[in-house]
């Protein structure tokens, strides 16, 4: 299993119709579970998307944002991530003309071999919750 925990950080001013885009690898196998943390001083002024290859994944629905103010927001997901290695593409704006922001975004991703056919769903659960406590 990857966990992966990435800081997407984005520059003051950055708009909408112009959103910072930046590419993170990752293992194929399946995406299990998203977190995904909105620090205190967003005040709803930053949005962060995530595609891979030409559909947007986070948010599902299309051309919506992920927005918010000191938040956690996580879910149990599964998503296929067929290439080795898979690309997920971030574009986020940031409304705010003094401050830079991030989006604290976890990932965690288990191999086809570990998902489908290693381990039972009770094993992997119990193995998800330790690597989140």
């Amino acid at each position: 299993m990857a966990l992966y925990a990435i800081k997407f950080s984005i520059e003051p001013n950055t708009t909408i119709t112009n959103p910072k885009k930046q590419v993170f690898e990752f293992i194929s196998g399946v995406l299990d579970r998203v977190r995904i943390r909105i620090p205190s001083g967003h005040f709803g002024n930053t949005g962060l998307q995530i595609w891979y290859g030409e559909k947007q994944i986070i948010p599902y629905n299309k051309d919506a944002w992920i927005t918010g103010d000191d938040e956690v927001i996580e879910w149990k997901e599964f998503i296929i991530l067929r290439d080795n290695p898979t690309k997920l593409t971030f574009y986020g704006y940031n409304l705010d003309n003094e401050f830079e922001h991030s989006f604290i975004c976890y990932f965690l991703v288990i191999p086809f071999e570990i998902y489908f056919f290693g381990l039972t769903g009770l094993e992997i659960e119990k193995s998800i919750q330790k690597i989140l406590e």
